[in-house]
């Protein structure tokens, strides 16, 4: 009899024998495969119904249930043999595309840093390249974040709190040009940590008074800019009144939400706008005006980070969940959209340079837009070691500008927070 593994489940026969006749050994195999993945830890059924959906409906693209379980919850063997070896994956990395600038894997901090906080978010760079180094800032617990330069040999030079703004550098994020922008209130500013530019790119003091920006984002050539303005109260969260778009000199507007604000992002190339409210995602095309929504149930998106003209997030829906990609220059039909991969829980995506990088619960992967697939590349390291605030323990790492080299933080299963780079492969 052929290991449940490896039974071809493109034969309708030979699955169907499989999932019905052996569905006991498909579900102790299962089981045993995520016992591996997440040290020793026990599926919940839900992590058992989304492998059985996974490989039911894409039987033809796997294979076999090896080859879909090793997509799903990759195995990492580094440490000795395992009783259940995964394949290859489906192509090798090639050689590193941040190979001339980081050499392998590099822990930036330590405990002679001091306490550093999970403030790292996907789509804000944390770490920039510059010549031949690479330049990462974080926060930390004194409210000074810090700056760090790392050389392509893993030597890492402390250059400590480059800026007089304080904060916990939530927010912050590198251009291209190695100038930092960041929220001081009501302006968004871009500051060089390196000669003390500073320059207010726009301010919402006179339009909208009593208020403050947040979640800012920038496009490439820094023309177009939008953030979340938030009204100061005095108790309780700022109430979310709306997204400001700023474009050339300071011409600004405004949209008033459209049902309760979640946050909004415009595209790299500065031309579309995409505001998240009540679990719908709002299209603004930033040329015409013309606005589109893309409805809960026929793929809005929640976690998700843009690229040129395009949208990519987790779609969740009844029994199942995609990551999807949307072309924003074309029609917002549910049949338009791609499918990345198949997901429970997706975890975070960040886009740069035509890269797409996925943190999930174990691991750092690569996601090809065109559709090709996910290929896992490092294990993280995360643990969760406070079950009342999970979402500081979800690791979400950020591209640099460039698309070369990935900034995250991990715990590394100990108690503390530390900042990581890692090279991105090919």
């Amino acid at each position: 009899m052929a290991d449940i593994l490896d039974v071809d489940l493109r034969d309708f026969s030979a699955a169907y024998h499989a999932w019905v006749d052996r569905a006991q050994e498909c579900e102790d195999t299962i089981t045993q495969w995520y016992r591996q993945a997440h040290d020793g830890r026990d599926p919940a059924l839900g992590d058992l119904h989304h492998a059985y959906w996974r490989v039911m409906v894409e039987r033809e693209r796997w294979g076999t249930l090896r080859n879909a379980l090793q997509d799903t919850w990759p195995l990492d063997v580094s440490n000795g043999p395992a009783p259940l070896a995964p394949p290859a994956p489906p192509s090798s990395p090639k050689p590193h595309r941040g190979g001339d600038v980081l050499r392998q894997v590099v822990q930036v901090t330590n405990e002679r840093d001091g306490e550093f906080l999970p403030r790292m978010y996907s789509y804000w760079p944390n770490a920039v390249i510059r010549g031949e180094v690479i330049y990462v800032f974080a926060g930390h617990a004194d409210g000074e974040p810090r700056f760090f330069q790392i050389t392509p040999d893993g030597r890492v030079a402390r250059l400590g709190p480059l800026l007089p703004y304080r904060g916990t550098s939530e927010g912050w994020y590198w251009d291209a040009d190695g100038w930092v922008y960041l929220i001081d209130g009501p302006r968004l500013r871009r500051v060089n940590p390196f000669s003390r530019e500073d320059r207010v790119v726009f301010s919402i003091e006179r339009t909208h008074p009593d208020c403050e920006l947040w979640q800012a984002h920038s496009s490439d050539d820094g023309e177009t800019h939008s953030a979340t303005v938030q009204r100061i109260v005095s108790d309780g969260p700022y109430p979310r009144v709306g997204t400001v778009v700023c474009r050339g000199r300071d011409l600004q507007t405004f949209y008033e939400p459209k049902g309760e604000l979640d946050e909004s992002q415009i595209t790299p190339d500065g031309e579309f706008l995409i505001i998240k409210e009540d679990e719908q995602n709002r299209i603004v095309n930033l040329c015409s005006g013309a606005q589109r929504m893309i409805w809960d149930a026929e793929g809005a998106v929640g976690h998700s980070d843009c690229g040129p003209g395009i949208l990519v997030g987790e779609f969740s829906h009844g029994q199942y969940g995609e990551c999807v990609l949307w072309d924003l220059r074309g029609p917002l039909a549910f049949d338009q959209r791609r499918v990345l991969f198949t997901t429970w829980n997706m975890g975070h995506v960040s886009i740069r340079g035509g890269v797409c990088l996925l943190s999930d619960a174990t691991h750092l992967s690569l996601v090809s837009l065109n559709g090709g697939g996910v290929v896992s590349f490092l294990r993280h390291g995360m643990t969760v070691a406070d079950p009342l605030k999970p979402y500081n323990y979800q690791v979400k790492a950020n591209l640099d500008p460039s698309g070369r080299v990935g900034c995250y933080m991990s715990n590394q299963g100990g108690a503390r927070f530390d900042v990581f780079l890692t090279p991105i492969p090919e």
